[in-house]
């Protein structure tokens, strides 16, 4: 990997991307496979450097977040920021922050900025630098949870998505909320992101079990979400005796990290199923498929989503699903077809519905094989990735194309780009 920041003069087109997985315990970010999928297709045809945000001088990455062939520049925080009070950091930041970006883009002169975060951070940065083309990327929590709850955050997005030339979404519900923050239609690329079906897909594997210790006649439930509070892990593990009540070899694996891990093993210990269940933490993505094929059921009890990852995985995997009943979860599961939806933070109706998938096998059959046709028809990476290869194509083409007749760069004429209606 080089660190470059410097314009080529090789005639290939350079695009700047600014990481947005963040790990604030040490200040690196952290890998994203969405974002690692976004840099291939990238790095299959344009100059690609990628800007990271760090904090106390932490440039020696401790995970492989980019294809080999893509060059890094780093943006890093002043430690004295870290010590002042918030209300005067945050500002400080913000417009320090600003004029760094302002600088780097400067100085490499992108063809394309694709800046990633609507509410903060780089989207907004990006947006006050006003350097075009500017792609950004509704990630859910930004546009759902941050510009609903912030007046700042959400003044912040609306003037990013006027600013912006493009913005990808992946779901309807994102789609909406863009929308009703100002963001024109014609800006909109919206697509399901997809996960790669090589790698999620059903096989036998027993080794998971055997490895902590169950002997392999347990029904295993199975959530892959973070310990934060917009994911309701707590909801499922106040289910967990419920279930154990009535289906008494149920066994829980919960995997992920966060903040209230610690509080959801006490809680767990509390209700007296801590044998029942397995806190496994984070787990590489690579590993994942093995897991979820270990598992009989899949469990999202998330309070806001866009389209979930984790869920397409499961559901490559053929497991069938209990979710939570949120917009971006009834694009993907029809009630009784391929899973249940329950409301959020219900934990007695999400035990019902579990039990009622684990004692009924020809139900956990049918649930198994539509999910299986849904994710092969909807959720496949390799397809969908074509629409985010033809966004970038198009704004690159569109950029160039004003800069040469000397006219602001526009993207008004452009129809919406909607991969939904296809893939159903």
């Amino acid at each position: 990997m080089k660190s470059s920041t410097l314009p080529r003069s090789d005639g290939m087109k350079t695009i700047l991307f600014f990481y947005a997985g963040f790990h604030d315990k040490i200040g690196l970010p952290s890998r994203n496979p969405f974002e690692y999928r976004f840099l291939e297709v990238l790095c299959r045809k344009y100059r690609v450097v990628v800007v990271v945000f760090t904090r106390g001088g932490q440039r020696k990455l401790t995970e492989k977040i980019a294809p080999a062939n893509v060059e890094f520049a780093f943006i890093d925080d002043f430690p004295l920021f870290t010590r002042l009070p918030l209300i005067v950091a945050w500002p400080l930041r913000t417009i320090t922050h600003i004029l760094q970006v302002a600088l780097l883009i400067h100085s490499v002169q992108p063809d394309l900025v694709d800046s990633n975060w609507v509410t903060r951070s780089a989207g907004f940065y990006c947006a006050v630098v006003n350097h075009h083309p500017l792609l950004t990327t509704a990630w859910g929590s930004d546009i759902l949870i941050e510009a609903k709850k912030s007046f700042i955050l959400r003044a912040f997005a609306r003037f990013t998505l006027r600013v912006t030339d493009g913005v990808i979404v992946d779901s309807e519900i994102q789609q909406k909320a863009v929308l009703e923050r100002g963001c024109s239609p014609s800006k909109i690329h919206s697509f399901p992101w997809g996960i790669d079906l090589d790698k999620f897909k059903p096989r036998k594997d027993d080794t998971i079990r055997s490895e902590l210790g169950w002997s392999g006649d347990e029904r295993i439930i199975i959530s892959t979400r973070m310990h934060s509070p917009t994911y309701g892990i707590e909801y499922l593990i106040r289910a967990m005796p419920l279930i154990l009540d009535e289906v008494n070899n149920a066994r829980f694996l919960v995997i992920g990290a966060g903040p209230l891990i610690q509080y959801h093993k006490d809680l767990a210990k509390e209700l007296g199923v801590s044998n029942q269940v397995k806190f496994l933490g984070l787990v590489s993505n690579d590993v994942m498929p093995k897991i979820l094929n270990s598992a009989d059921l899949y469990v999202s009890t998330s309070f806001s989503d866009g389209t979930s990852a984790s869920l397409l995985e499961a559901m490559a995997c053929g497991l069938p699903i209990v979710a939570t009943k949120i917009p971006a979860n009834e694009e993907w599961i029809v009630q009784g077809q391929n899973g249940f939806l329950v409301p959020a933070g219900d934990s007695l109706e999400l035990a019902k519905c579990v039990m009622s998938i684990l004692r009924d096998d020809q139900l956990r059959s049918r649930m198994s094989s539509q999910n299986l046709r849904t994710a092969a028809e909807r959720a496949d990476w390799k397809k969908n990735s074509l629409v985010f290869e033809k966004c970038v194509s198009d704004l690159l083409n569109s950029g160039q194309r004003h800069c040469a007749e000397g006219e602001q760069f526009t993207t008004r004429d452009r129809k919406p780009m909607d991969l939904h209606s296809i893939n159903r």
